[in-house]
């Protein structure tokens, strides 16, 4: 840009650069199929790794260790979806933790801020664990209202990054001999049927009493009073992920709750 089109702004030099990796990604997404069989190239998958680093960067080149694992996770996500033998669907029983990737969130500093805010006394995270009956069965019915969304942002059980920390990406509920993992992400596709803005907005409308909080676009909302909020009011989170990729839900720490049966009244 310097030496061949006389551009030494560094600020116009870094919006062209956005403009032409956003040109870029669209050229891919419009080529890669990510599995629909009408499509050219079915088999190809796209992965968008913009504003995935974020803040995380080493130096000008590579990301820091926690930025190369968000890539990683992203990858990691798409390749759920990719493999043919459906593995990422459905809840893990009795399964070690960090044994299994199927479930494993891909979104790191998911839920910091707002654990924080809403701590509770936490136990040990147990080896055996499970995802909450309520949120598989969410998770169910928002496939079924859109079976063509990514999922590249989904995930429930957290990585060793958050366990240790505050977070119901841990299986910290005890059920007999099973952590229960209580929370759930859910990737925002508005343009395959399942908008996270359409989602958070149902959640508050029909205020399920299995809510905890919903966190999604810099924004949190507690079904109780917090921090001055009324229930079910939104207020910013300034967390380190701010949630534009994906909603996060985490539901009440009572198995009368997080094991319930009642349908979920939402729309995406």
């Amino acid at each position: 840009m310097r030496e061949q089109l006389r551009i030494h702004d560094h600020a116009l030099q870094a919006q062209i650069v956005h403009v032409l990796i956003d040109r870029l990604n669209a050229l891919q997404r419009r080529l890669c199929g990510n599995g629909n069989p009408a499509s050219q190239y079915p088999n190809a998958w796209h992965v968008d790794l913009r504003r995935v680093v974020a803040g995380r960067w080493a130096d000008e080149l590579h990301p820091t260790d926690a930025g190369f694992g968000a890539v990683a996770g992203q990858f990691a996500a798409t390749l759920r979806q990719a493999l043919p033998d459906g593995a990422h669907e459905g809840t893990h029983k009795h399964a070690p933790l960090g044994a299994l990737e199927q479930e494993r969130t891909p979104n790191l500093g998911d839920d910091a801020e707002a654990a924080l805010a809403d701590a509770q006394d936490m136990t040990e995270a147990v080896a055996d664990w499970r995802v909450a009956t309520c949120l598989t069965a969410l998770r169910d019915k928002i496939n079924a209202l859109a079976p063509r969304r990514s999922r590249a942002a989904d995930g429930t059980i957290g990585d060793a990054m958050h366990r240790t920390r505050s977070s119901d990406h841990n299986p910290w509920v005890e059920d007999g001999r099973l952590g229960v993992v209580t929370a759930i992400d859910i990737t925002d596709d508005p343009g395959k049927g399942c908008s996270a803005e359409k989602l958070a907005r149902s959640l508050q409308a029909m205020r399920d009493p299995r809510v905890k909080y919903v966190i999604w676009n810099r924004r949190i909302m507690n079904a109780r009073a917090i921090d001055g909020a009324a229930p079910w009011e939104w207020r910013s989170y300034n967390g380190a992920n701010p949630h534009k990729s994906h909603l996060h839900l985490s539901v009440r720490p009572e198995k009368a709750s997080f094991d319930s049966g009642a349908e979920w009244q939402v729309t995406v």
